[in-house]
């Protein structure tokens, strides 16, 4: 058993069969398709309440990138574990509006796409382009169209998957 108080930003002690380091895609096929788990970025956005009975996967898979760029918009490519507001932060630091408004929110890009995180009147969703998913269940790779992912109010259908990258516009 393992303990998650270091887990989660609010340092409850709750306990978790196993707890897994994901740092690239390859290390998700270790986990049995059958094992009960759960994905977590930063744990800025998670309560527990009792002990987990399965596996916890810590996404820290990293690297964001400009994938084009030209006078009127800007297309950028995300890791799941890059921390969000540093992500926003060399947004705005490179003058690319967009995400600004939803700076300061703790977490990280994958539970900040899957969250659909909102400030100030801007919606995580409707700045995304794609998500790339890794999913566990069939052992494949897919990009998911913006409306794939079937944003709502703080919702996405992403929460049974493993978002590994997200694309920006």
């Amino acid at each position: 058993m393992v303990n998650l108080i270091q887990y989660n930003t609010l340092r409850v002690s709750a306990k978790a069969k196993d707890l897994r380091e994901i740092r690239e895609i390859g290390e998700i096929r270790e986990i049995g398709k059958d094992e009960q788990h759960m994905f977590l970025g930063e744990g800025a956005n998670v309560l527990f309440v009792h002990d987990f009975p399965g596996t916890i996967i810590r996404v820290y898979l990293k690297g964001r990138k400009v994938i084009s760029q030209t006078d009127d918009e800007v297309i950028v490519e995300a890791a799941a574990g890059e921390n969000w507001h540093e992500l926003v932060m060399w947004t705005v630091e490179n003058n690319w509006s967009g995400l600004e408004n939803m700076v300061l929110i703790p977490g990280t890009v994958g539970a900040a796409v899957v969250g659909n995180i909102a400030a100030y009147g801007q919606n995580q969703g409707d700045l995304v382009q794609s998500v790339e998913i890794y999913d566990l269940q069939t052992g494949k790779t897919e990009i998911l169209s913006h409306d794939q992912c079937k944003f709502v109010y703080r919702n996405s259908d992403l929460k049974k998957f493993l978002v590994t990258k997200v694309t920006y516009k």
